[in-house]
């Protein structure tokens, strides 16, 4: 039920942000639609708050945040007093699109409330949620002016110009987003990891009366048939992939890019009235400020669309003057914008060279015609195979081209329109499809980025057909129209089922258990930390919450976190090694599954994973927190012994596997162990062994072949290890050479 009542209030706290806003900046001609802009003015005016806060001395959001709800009330009571005797809403048209945004909310919602009953953010493999919410952490707690604990490690947190954490989220990463955990969990008191996901997905469901409004008065679109097409963006796999997978800033983008595109192509039809175009420049500046908080580098790109579509009719009716007029008006209000987000503007560049020195993002494969259309298999956005992909794929092909024509021949402007707007946009895709197959897979991570921003005004004109067979006169056609909407929605709905199965179980979950890691903030006699973990989403979380501290990474973790080898004071490690030495005071475990090693200690010790090991396995049925899967018949562990003298150690840990196997337990040459494991968990104790100083290997070998599991994707795997405790006795200092 928390997840129901959050989300809702997000989505509520939006509206009341941007709705006053909202109707004071709309041109007068769109007023009585106001309603349509207050979710991205909402987000827009939020983002500005934490934007001008950011630049003063006040310790975050959580100082001024509540304090802030002054401002959308002042406007809102603004907006009702200037229009006092017209009629702000028209909520008649808005209804439909309403409760789709609620229906869609609680499907959404749904999984997250049977897999956790507490907040928590989870994710299905990328690990930007545990990023975004560190930032939200940095703008929530922290003045523009910290430079302690974390926020003064230039050597581990400088990105190009950026030397200090705070700076690096305010210049250099995805602000708005972070910002947006940051102020509305001040406001509802909550924390940034126990908001994460919601907020993303109450951003997709603001993304759709944007939408409906660029298919119904940017294209023309009839209500029924701007409705299902913003019902099919509503469920699409293209967008639950990017809320599944924590991505705001994608979505955020989207948004906006739909509003500036609606913006551009209202100007361009009403070039004559120079008064109503000027009107457009609140909607415009705030829009490109969203854009800028979020995605700045697609401010290059974002105006693509609508230029083709102005450029196109510029060159067919020789008319420069107003194509002229109508690009000075676009263009100005980005000028507003850039001048109060600078940082934001001059940091473009900049974040190019960082695309192409650091590859971001995976492997996400081409989308065919049908994918164009939401219709894909499995949770990573796979396209059908075989026979039956092969039939989609001709279908959405002939549907896609039919209402091409159709529209060309009795709405010939419109179907211009759809055109301009896909076209280019996927030119673009096509290049980064085909050098993610030829050069770097990793440029298809970039390819579905710019598809999914541009993905509300493609989606027109991939769906023409459905507005073109709901016009039409004749019923057949009409029915054919609403049958095949019905079989693209069902597909798409099809495609989310899998998300959803996936997301009551996600591999990656931040919750209270993790969140405890803040306790090690207050131990006053810990200054410095490093993050030792192995576990990817881990490290990350762990950063976030121990920010306090002065923290050191031994290899590449995220941006902003700079591998320098161990150079602090004590070791985070943990969840796989478990450690304990004679002396407590060297060694404490402040949170279940996690340990702090003083590397002054003379018990001190160390271990790490060397072959033979898969990645954490999520979703393993009976799988224990501390995890690790073999996928060879010889895996290997490492011990790091950095004294001069040997240590006496106990050793133990729990074994398993699919089939019954041998397993024979080495360290260097010794048999320390042999033990026949099977589905059933077999404890192992290793009494005491000698660890001579310099690096002992531990290895455990099987003599069977690895069984393949899993699904379609099988992987080879051996055996599991729940967990290694390593225990140093008491007696390792009366140990010889």
């Amino acid at each position: 039920m928390q997840y129901f009542v959050t989300g809702f209030l997000l989505l509520a706290g939006f509206f009341f942000w941007g709705a006053g806003l909202a109707v004071l900046i709309t041109p007068r001609m769109y007023r009585r639609y106001a309603l349509i802009f207050a979710l991205p003015m909402g987000l827009s005016l939020q983002s500005l708050v934490v934007w001008i806060g950011a630049h003063t001395a006040l310790c975050g959001t959580d100082f001024y945040g509540r304090a802030s709800l002054i401002i959308p009330f002042f406007l809102l009571v603004l907006a009702i007093w200037r229009n006092r005797q017209t009629r702000i809403f028209r909520w008649t048209w808005f209804w439909p699109v309403g409760l789709l945004m609620i229906v869609q909310l609680s499907v959404m919602l749904t999984p997250l409330a049977i897999g956790s009953r507490e907040l928590a953010t989870v994710s299905i493999g990328s690990l930007d949620a545990a990023d975004y919410a560190a930032g939200a952490r940095v703008l929530q707690e922290f003045s523009s002016y910290e430079r302690t604990g974390f926020f003064g490690q230039t050597s581990v947190v400088s990105v190009g110009a950026v030397d200090n954490f705070f700076d690096y989220w305010v210049r250099t990463n995805h602000f708005t987003p972070s910002a947006l955990i940051a102020l509305n969990g001040s406001i509802l008191g909550l924390k940034p990891f126990e908001l994460t996901s919601i907020l993303t997905i109450v951003l997709l469901t603001a993304t759709l009366p944007m939408v409906f409004w660029l298919l119904r008065s940017g294209l023309g679109f009839r209500s029924w048939s701007s409705w299902v097409v913003t019902a099919i963006f509503a469920f699409s796999p293209i967008n639950w992939h990017a809320v599944y997978n924590v991505a705001p800033a994608q979505i955020l983008a989207a948004n906006t890019i739909a509003l500036l595109t609606w913006c551009g192509l209202a100007l361009w039809r009403r070039h004559h009235q120079s008064k109503t175009s000027w009107s457009m420049a609140g909607l415009l500046a705030l829009g490109y400020g969203l854009l800028l908080g979020s995605y700045n580098f697609m401010v290059v790109a974002c105006l693509v669309p609508v230029i083709a579509v102005t450029g196109g009719a510029t060159l067919w009716s020789w008319c420069w003057a107003r194509f002229t007029r109508w690009l000075v008006v676009m263009l100005l209000p980005l000028g507003l914008a850039g001048v109060v987000y600078w940082e934001r503007s001059a940091g473009i560049i900049e974040r190019f060279i960082l695309f192409r020195e650091i590859a971001f993002g995976w492997y996400i494969p081409p989308l065919g015609p049908e994918g164009w259309l939401g219709i894909t298999e499995g949770t990573w956005l796979k396209s059908y195979t075989g026979w039956f992909g092969g039939v989609l794929m001709v279908i959405s092909v002939l549907l896609i081209l039919w209402g091409l024509v159709k529209a060309s021949r009795r709405f010939p402007s419109r179907a211009f329109t759809a055109c301009a707007l896909t076209i280019p946009i996927m030119v673009g895709y096509g290049m980064l499809a085909a050098r993610s197959v030829f050069v770097n897979s990793i440029a298809s991570y970039d390819a579905y980025k710019l598809f999914s921003v541009f993905y509300p005004g493609m989606l027109a004109g991939f769906c023409l057909w459905i507005d073109v067979l709901a016009r039409s006169a004749v019923r057949p056609w009409r029915m054919m129209g609403w049958s095949g909407a019905i079989i693209v929605l069902t597909f798409n709905i099809g495609g989310e089922w899998r998300y959803l199965l996936r997301f009551t179980n996600p591999g990656l979950i931040a919750d209270t258990k993790l969140a405890k890691l803040t306790e090690i903030e207050r131990l006053r006699h810990l200054h410095s930390i490093n993050i030792r973990l192995t576990d990817d989403w881990e490290r990350l979380w762990a950063n976030g919450f121990l920010l306090r501290k002065q923290q050191f990474f031994d290899r590449p973790t995220y941006e902003g976190r700079r591998p320098t080898g161990p150079n602090g004071q004590w070791d985070l490690v943990g969840t796989f090694f478990r450690f304990d030495l004679p002396v407590a005071a060297d060694c404490l475990h402040p949170v279940e599954g996690y340990t702090l090693l003083n590397r002054a200690s003379a018990s001190f010790v160390e271990a790490g994973f060397v072959q033979g090991w898969a990645d954490v396995i999520r979703g393993d049925p009976n799988a224990v927190p501390r995890t690790r899967w073999a996928t060879a018949e010889v895996a290997s562990v490492i011990l790091q012994n950095p004294h001069q003298t040997p240590l006496s150690i106990r050793l133990r840990s729990t074994l398993r596997a699919f089939g019954a196997r041998e397993c024979e337990i080495k360290i260097g040459e010794q048999v320390i162990g042999r033990l026949a494991i099977s589905p059933k968990p077999q404890d192992w104790t290793c009494a005491q062994v000698n660890l001579p100083p310099g690096n002992s290997l531990i290895t455990f070998t099987t003599f069977t072949p690895a069984d393949l599991v899993g699904g379609r994707l099988k992987r080879p795997v051996t055996m599991a290890l729940d967990g290694l405790d390593i225990e140093v006795l008491a007696d390792s200092a009366t140990l010889g050479p």
